[in-house]
């Protein structure tokens, strides 16, 4: 419901509310300051207007002019509203939402980048980047709570309680009855609305994903001729938006119907009433005028608000699956005062080590295994045996074991920082993938403070630095959208060439030439032993071919380790690895 979205909204207000700059505190006061002038000035000027035009009724020189009440009009209501206060106003509001915007932008996309690898594998990529794209409605909310709402509540108590004075007791409760009955109003028929404006916002962001899922896709459906199935999708999508969307908008017109109709009886029981007391109780007629402006500025700020609390429901609906979102912790986090990794050779082992990706069933059962520093160990096995899990997913730390150990150099991955983990370690992966950028940037990417010489030589070990310069920019080539521009030995040495720069103690090679030709497996194999000399190496491979020479292979079956040894010892063995091997050899 909305008050306890309401509760739930104080998870966002660190990153809305200035609470540890003491200059935007400040400015938070002067606003609230000049929120309450405002309000102040607003009470004043049609006092002043109707002194005006008394002043013009009862001139007795009638070819005379009341400079002092037209100036003090001009001068005490006006120019300061006009030309001080609201001017000022914008300055620090506008100050205060930049930095609520870009708070509120870092603090949800710090978020979603600092969820473990659970979050991600389950959340489709467009849904996050909506997410975030929507941080800005909070802002907006807020904004329209403080800068809109409060206000107008604070005009309606104080020029009813004037009103009274000026009139009587019954021209304020009219005015009462009419706020409270438009208000009721707006909000019983606002929560009728609220549901199709939600599944509105559902179809527009379903809309929104296949445009962006089938753009990035856009080759694998030209291969098989799928552009006409995305269109479809789309207009699909596309129809069930507009179908909530206009029954949100036709609700939104009878709601507007419905509370013209409060306004225009109000507004024929306030001047009736009024007119009664001109000609009965001789009340000046200035009183009428200031009436005439009392009630404008009454009626706009109520269609205001009526708006404004629509819209902050809107925002608070379009902000729920960011809210979702930052209310997700990471299922893998620092131990309390975690010490960095000190790697000392790359030793690895596996103690009696147990994983499950659910609660029902085990996939890694009691794996125990040690890999001496400096060694090239070897996984193989039938897809699906737990190859990708133990040397990527466990050993990274992406999930953290339900049983057992993972320990490098005598450390306990669990007691260590994640990021001092993750830089003691390089990886290889089957399918590189780059951001748009150079050739020179991508590799970079590996370590921001690297030199160029340095990502020259990185690449001249990773054998790609000649094709680099023929490229027609060299180093300066754009590699494209998750480097299209590159073919596929090329962006596997450019992995080859990020781990070399990195320089980790562990690296990790999955599947490495699995997508390659043998000319280019060739290139990158030379390239691999350059980069693996001397460290401690976990290889993941379907070719066996390129395992021969590992100093320990582990044969992978359903989560457990079923063979292990030399290349020839297995052979002698006649077991799965002497099956697989003359099956693909």
């Amino acid at each position: 419901g909305w008050w306890g979205w309401l509760r739930q909204f104080q998870t966002f207000l660190p990153h809305l509310i200035p609470f540890k700059d003491r200059r935007l505190q400040v400015y938070a006061i002067c606003l609230v300051g000049l929120v309450l002038l405002s309000r102040a000035l607003n009470l004043i000027g049609p006092k002043l207007l109707g002194d005006v035009v008394n002043k013009v009724v009862t001139l007795e020189d009638h070819g005379s002019i009341p400079w002092t009440p037209i100036l003090e009009y001009i001068f005490l209501a006006k120019v300061p509203q006009e030309l001080i206060v609201e001017p000022l106003k914008s300055i620090l509001r506008n100050r205060l939402h930049y930095w609520a915007y870009k708070e509120l932008l870092m603090a949800s996309y710090s978020h979603i980048m600092g969820l473990s690898l659970d979050f991600h594998d389950n959340k489709e990529s467009a849904e996050a980047y909506a997410a975030v794209d929507q941080s800005n409605r909070l802002n907006q909310l807020l904004d329209n709570l403080i800068m809109t709402a409060f206000p107008i509540v604070l005009d309606h108590v104080l020029i009813l309680a004037y009103l009274s004075y000026l009139f009587d007791v019954y021209m304020g409760l009219i005015l009462a009855v009419i706020f409270v009955a438009y208000t009721i109003s707006t909000y019983k028929l606002t929560a009728i609305c609220a549901p199709h404006q939600r599944e509105c916002l559902q179809y527009t962001r379903e809309q929104k994903k296949i445009q962006i899922e089938s753009f990035s896709a856009w080759q694998e459906a030209a291969y098989i001729n799928r552009q006409s199935y995305h269109i479809e999708q789309l207009h699909i999508a596309t129809a069930k938006e507009i179908k909530h969307m206009a029954m949100f908008t036709d609700l939104s017109l009878i709601q507007q119907i419905g509370q013209n109709s409060i306004m225009i009886l109000g507004y024929t029981a306030v001047l009736i009433l009024a007119v009664y007391q001109i000609v009965h109780k001789n009340r000046p007629i200035g009183t009428f005028v200031a009436l005439l402006m009392y009630w404008s500025q009454l009626t706009r700020p109520i269609y205001q608000l009526a708006f404004a609390y629509k819209d902050i429901v809107g925002y608070a609906v379009e902000a729920e699956p960011l809210l979702r979102i930052m209310q997700t912790a990471p299922t893998v986090v620092d131990s309390a005062g975690a010490p960095n990794l000190t790697p000392r050779g790359g030793k690895v082992e596996f103690s009696r080590v147990s994983f499950t990706y659910d609660t029902r069933q085990d996939f890694i059962k009691d794996l125990s295994f040690t890999v001496v520093a400096g060694s090239t160990v070897a996984f193989v096995g039938q897809t699906g045996a737990g190859k990708t899990t133990i040397c990527n997913k466990l050993l990274f730390r992406f999930y953290d074991v339900t049983g057992g150990s993972i320990q490098i150099d005598g450390q306990d991955i669990r007691d260590v920082t994640q990021h001092s983990l993750r830089e003691t370690i390089g990886i290889v992966p089957q399918d590189p993938v780059f951001l748009s950028t150079t050739v020179l940037e991508a590799v970079r990417y590996a370590r921001l403070n690297a030199t160029d010489e340095e990502v020259y030589n990185a690449c001249k070990a990773a054998a790609i630095h000649d094709s680099i310069l023929r490229k027609p920019c060299g180093y300066q080539h754009q590699i494209g959208d998750r480097g299209c521009k590159l073919s596929g030995g090329e962006k596997q040495r450019l992995a080859i060439a990020r781990v070399f720069l990195r320089d980790p103690e562990i690296i990790v090679l999955d599947e490495a030439t699995s997508t390659v030709d043998n000319l280019s497996e060739a290139k990158i194999q030379q390239a691999l032993s350059n980069v693996c000399r001397g460290k401690t190496t976990f290889v993941i491979a379907h070719r066996l071919s390129t395992v021969m020479h590992a100093d320990q292979i582990f044969v992978l079956d359903q989560g457990r380790i079923a063979e292990r040894g030399t290349h020839d010892e297995l052979l002698q063995l006649k077991g799965r690895y002497w099956q697989l091997w003359y099956k693909k050899v």
